[in-house]
């Protein structure tokens, strides 16, 4: 194909998914200059200032770019990476003028988030570690779990993935015992065990390090059902132009243990077992930590609050970043069922620590926003501005113990609990 070519023939093929998907797919192949020249076209493609002549003929360039090779006319003498060069530089001579400087910035940017900072425009090919470099690595924070069986599913799921992906598990000073049983996953996975405990967010940020794909998708280590198609189901949703993929997450409704009521209730009723549409209807509230997807360079902007060591909301402080950042999150069908489920006394034990963690979030923020993405917040601020804490501490005191026997024998009402819930942020509060 010359630089005479029509390029309108080809518009009809163009689409954003399928041009994100070739580019997963295909960038360790193509070579840096398909790569980086089909960047500059896209970029220019989206660009406002882009008139609709030119974005015609891009899109017929783009549309051939991603059009599958069996599929190209016959007039075509080679069908191939080496052709794919040659159209889209046709392309870019013939709307050379509104590749601006803006475009080019975008274009490199996203070679340097995808290949290293040491890419040149220049390169001729990718560097020597792209083509093993994966698409995806799934993470997996461990503490005093088994993760055998998930490390098992999620290498099936692997490799029937249309993508490279790695498994990384880190150990966050488990006891003696779970870390020898795990050493079993080494052959599918990399696992890095710490020596000492550093605490929820701190090692998930520790990923970065111990991780390459350009995606990092982290599940908690007691995630079990790992659904068929998990892994390619978060490789498809890339091309819908979202920076930030939560899968969802649900919680048996064959559990009646009275032991564990108070955990499986609160997780049925209040926390899982939401389809994507109605997450999508209020995306970052809806946000948790347990099954999601970001992009790399996102996450390395946007981390968790290391501030936070203990137990809870250091998902909800998250989500709000997202939101203060204008990251795009995309809910998907993509449910992973909780597993180990925490007895009444455990589940009692982290809402104490987790509303201690919501006030302490509260200060050191400082910013009424994040109130109003927590109900238990929102209900609290309308307390204190009708000066009537003190009376719902006043209840509080008085059927504290009361409730905590309740919830401990596997009885009592999510009423009752979000009443407790309230009675502890009126108490810590005043701490």
């Amino acid at each position: 194909m010359d630089e005479n070519t029509d390029f309108g023939k080809y518009e009809k093929h163009y689409d954003e998914e399928g041009f994100w998907h070739k580019m997963k797919n295909y960038s360790s192949k193509a070579g840096g200059k398909v790569i980086y020249t089909a960047l500059k076209l896209f970029y220019a493609l989206k660009s406002k200032d882009t008139p609709a002549w030119a974005k015609s003929v891009i899109a017929g360039a783009l549309g051939y770019f991603i059009l599958p090779a069996d599929l190209v006319p016959d007039m075509v003498p080679v069908a191939g990476y080496t052709d794919d060069l040659g159209v889209l530089l046709a392309a870019i001579g013939t709307v050379a003028v509104h590749i601006t400087d803006e475009v080019e910035a975008q274009a490199r940017q996203r070679m340097s988030d995808w290949f290293g900072g040491g890419w040149l425009p220049n390169d001729e090919s990718m560097p020597a570690d792209a083509e093993r470099r994966p698409l995806i690595s799934v993470c997996i924070p461990i503490f005093n779990c088994d993760v055998r069986h998930l490390v098992s599913r999620l290498n099936e799921e692997a490799d029937k993935a249309g993508c490279a992906v790695e498994i990384v598990c880190i150990d966050d000073g488990s006891d003696d015992s779970f870390v020898e049983l795990n050493a079993e996953i080494e052959p599918m996975a990399k696992y890095v065990k710490l020596g000492e405990n550093i605490g929820r967010a701190r090692v998930r940020n520790l990923f970065l390090q111990y991780t390459s794909g350009l995606f990092l998708l982290f599940l908690d280590n007691d995630c079990k059902n790992i659904p068929e198609r998990f892994v390619s189901r978060y490789e498809k949703s890339l091309g819908r132009d979202s920076e930030v993929i939560v899968g969802g997450h649900r919680y048996d409704n064959d559990s009646n243990d009275r032991n564990h009521r108070l955990r499986t209730l609160y997780g049925r009723r209040v926390e899982g077992n939401r389809p994507a549409d109605k997450r999508n209807h209020d995306t970052y509230r809806s946000f948790m930590s347990n099954n999601f997807m970001i992009r790399r360079d996102i996450f390395e902007r946007i981390r968790f609050d290391e501030r936070i060591s203990g137990y809870g909301h250091e998902d909800t402080l998250f989500g709000y970043r997202l939101m203060q950042n204008d990251v795009k999150v995309l809910h998907i069908d993509n449910d992973v069922t909780n597993g180990n489920i925490d007895t009444n006394e455990e589940f009692v034990g982290k809402t104490r620590e987790s509303v201690r963690n919501l006030v302490a979030i509260r200060r050191f923020l400082d910013d009424t926003g994040f109130d109003d993405t927590v109900k238990l917040l929102r209900t609290y601020r309308r307390l204190e501005k009708s000066r009537m804490t003190w009376a719902v501490l006043l209840v509080h005191k008085m059927t504290k113990r009361t409730f905590e026997k309740l919830f401990l024998a596997g009885r009592g009402t999510l009423t009752m609990f979000s009443f407790y819930k309230l009675g502890l942020l009126c108490e810590y509060s005043r701490q």
